[in-house]
């Protein structure tokens, strides 16, 4: 029977693997954030699934335009997945336009919220006034026991 301590650190160790994961290619073991998910589609090509919602076993590769094609060039898709995957031609290129379509809707969704500043004057008030936040921060963080 496992001690109370034993259960207690492999729950930590498995809260800790949920933001982990290993890249494919070069086996290196990396934050969920520098990584991105593919899957195999029904039709047995790859998507790469920017979101991390698609069903199925994902397998993750470093986010690098060069890993991502080098991981479609070496047919890494296929062996971690133990199955036969067709990759796309210009897989890097999907998922670089993808990332790029990503970014401009949280932008259009970040300014739809007010929280983007636009022109030259605006930025530099808005810098001035987190830099005299950032000050202010500072001297509480001394003030403070």
């Amino acid at each position: 029977m496992p001690l109370r301590q034993d259960v207690a650190e492999y729950e930590h160790e498995s809260e800790t693997d949920d933001t982990v994961r290993r890249c494919a290619l070069t086996r290196m073991r990396l934050p969920k954030e520098d990584l991105i998910r593919f899957v195999l589609a029904p039709s047995g090509e790859i998507v790469p699934d920017l979101k991390e919602r698609l069903p199925g076993r994902g397998v993750w590769v470093t986010a690098d335009r060069g890993l991502v094609a080098e991981a479609a060039k070496r047919n890494v898709f296929a062996r971690a997945l133990k199955a036969q995957a067709k990759v796309p031609a210009g897989l890097a290129d999907q998922v670089d336009r993808l990332l790029a379509d990503a970014a401009l809707g949280a932008l259009a969704l970040a300014n739809k919220a007010g929280e983007v500043v636009f022109g030259t004057a605006k930025v530099e008030r808005f810098a001035d006034v987190a830099s005299v936040a950032r000050r202010w921060c500072t001297s509480l963080a001394k003030i403070a026991p």
